[in-house]
């Protein structure tokens, strides 16, 4: 039952109810003071794609502080390069794709947790479509074909190495973890 979001209406519920209200509202405070996003979730792209890293670093700092480099993002999300990756599965999140939590558009609406927000939503999905297209690339370069399965893996594989999952966290794992959608795409 808790991975359907239904909780027993007796005692284990009503603290079941309180913890996971708890949760909700001290994540986003321990997502303020803590760089997750960029060095926890986006450090594992570090490795294998370090210049894809760097590169998408930058641009993500120009592009969640500058009005004009906000907009150079939302034209960036309507390319052609996004939408062929974002169609094969590569998630979006934020304004360009999956819509955000209630935490997330709050924070859209308080000036530098605006930004902070914004940066999170660039680096990651910069990121994913960058890795996507260099690993579609990498097959294609070893003559490997690219079939609609392929472009499915690599998808996959892009949305994995940045932390993000295909399937959302039960309740039972939101109450126990921090960031469980996070751990779930491991």
């Amino acid at each position: 039952f808790y991975s359907r979001g239904v909780l027993p209406d007796n005692s284990i519920g009503t603290v079941l109810r309180g913890l996971q209200g708890f949760n909700r509202k001290i994540v986003p405070m321990q997502a303020i003071g803590d760089a997750s996003a960029t060095l926890q979730q986006l450090g594992r792209v570090l490795p294998s794609h370090p210049v894809t890293f760097a590169k998408n670093f930058g641009k993500a700092a120009y592009e969640s502080l500058t009005p004009g480099g906000w907009a150079h993002y939302q034209e960036w999300l309507t390319s052609p390069e996004v939408r062929e990756a974002a169609s094969s599965g590569v998630g979006l999140v934020g304004e360009g794709g999956a819509p955000s939590d209630f935490f997330a558009n709050w924070f859209s609406r308080v000036p530098v947790l605006k930004q902070t927000q914004r940066h999170f939503e660039v680096i990651g999905n910069r990121n994913r479509v960058d890795i996507f297209h260099q690993d579609l690339d990498m097959l294609r370069r070893t003559g490997q074909p690219v079939d609609a399965r392929a472009l499915e893996q690599t998808a996959r594989n892009a949305n994995r190495v940045t932390g993000v999952s295909n399937s959302r966290a039960t309740d039972a794992e939101t109450l126990t973890e921090f960031a469980a959608n996070y751990l779930r795409a491991r």
